[in-house]
């Protein structure tokens, strides 16, 4: 009740519902708490739920662990539409915890170790989220100074927020259905790999700071193509891993490596540049393609000797010094002058600085 506290001390405090009931509803009313350096451990069981009735106005500063179920974290009151807690969340293998409806946010005020199902809207105001289970808020946003993100874990629906004065690291590789990094919020993926399964338009949006230093970044939906977005996106290192495939949406500068391990790409009319040191890595039957655009590269070559400058598939032999060199390949038919003279689709545009006495092959 109001002015109430439990006090868990070091121990464990268990709600536990009964087996022959559906729900069990514990109500925490406005001006009480819950604290303690114990926590508070629910479990349904096989069946039915535990629904936490937490009211505005209520503190709950103890851990919570859901340990087994279906667990609701709400208010039954009109206009409330926010439930906090100010403690670490724990959720096991085989809990979920839930709001009440997709209009429902949880705030989380502390930090969170997910192996199960984390299932609502979420604020996230705590310095570490280790997700080794499923995230599937509609809406997770990171809130906090400096958060860390890692596990082996994935979010599965909507978009993952780094929001105004968030500053997110990743670490460790991570999948995520979308990110969304707003005005003065940044996300940090150095050295990791970040999985994207979005397949709308922009499945990776940044209006702050994406630090992408020494990563990958890879698309991995395995339903439906996805898009490249490119944005105010500098990226690292991009990897197809999408069989349906994906296409670009604008100029795509690439300083490490493009690798294509499932799925083609399709140019769409645009440009990838590659960096002088970076590479095209494709693999049997996933290519780049496209019936415009093509991808480049310049590199300063002299007297090369089976030279496949950028892996594009141009391979040069010369005694000479080209200088300056672009390579660029494109993928639409060339024709000749007879009535069966036409290419395969690739073709190769090769741009020596100097173009003389090469006897280049």
């Amino acid at each position: 009740r109001s002015g109430g506290t439990l006090f868990t001390n070091t121990h464990t405090f268990f709600i536990n519902k009964p087996v022959s009931v559906l729900y069990s509803n514990i109500i925490f009313n406005s001006g009480s708490a819950v604290t303690g350096s114990g926590k508070v451990r629910a479990n349904t069981g096989n069946y039915g739920y535990i629904r936490l009735d937490i009211r505005n106005g209520s503190d709950f500063s103890a851990e919570l662990n859901i340990h087994y179920g279906n667990i609701y974290a709400y208010s039954l009151l009109p206009l409330e539409y926010y439930t906090e807690f100010n403690g670490k969340v724990k959720i096991d293998t085989g809990a979920v915890l839930s709001s009440g409806s997709y209009t429902d946010t949880l705030k989380l005020n502390d930090d969170i170790v997910n192996n199960g199902t984390l299932n609502c809207n979420c604020r996230f105001y705590g310095s570490s989220l280790e997700n080794n289970g499923i995230v599937s808020s509609p809406l997770f946003t990171f809130g906090a100074a400096v958060q860390s993100l890692a596990g082996t874990g994935k979010f599965t629906n909507n978009y993952c927020v780094a929001n105004t004065g968030s500053s997110v690291i990743l670490n460790s590789d991570h999948q995520l259905h979308k990110l969304r990094i707003k005005n003065g919020g940044s996300f940090d993926i150095s050295g990791k790999t970040l999985k994207i399964s979005g397949n709308s338009y922009d499945p990776v949006e940044n209006s702050g700071t994406f630090i992408t230093s020494g990563s990958i970044t890879e698309f991995n939906n395995q339903s439906v193509n996805q898009i490249i977005p490119v944005s105010n996106i500098s990226y690292n290192s991009i990897r197809i891993n999408n069989p349906n495939g994906l296409f670009l949406t604008g100029n795509l500068s690439i300083p490490s490596e493009l690798s294509l391990i499932n799925g083609d790409l399709d140019l769409n009319g645009y440009i990838i540049t590659l960096s002088p040191n970076a590479i095209l890595n494709e693999t049997p039957g996933n290519s780049v393609g496209g019936n415009s655009g093509y991808i480049t590269i310049t590199r300063d070559i002299n007297s090369p000797s089976d030279l496949n400058a950028g892996g594009l598939g141009a391979v040069i032999t010369s005694g000479a010094n080209l200088g300056p060199t672009e390579i660029r390949r494109g993928h639409a038919y060339q024709f000749g002058l007879g009535d069966y003279d036409i290419s395969i689709k690739r073709y190769f545009d090769i741009i020596p600085t100097n173009n003389s006495g090469l006897n280049a092959t």
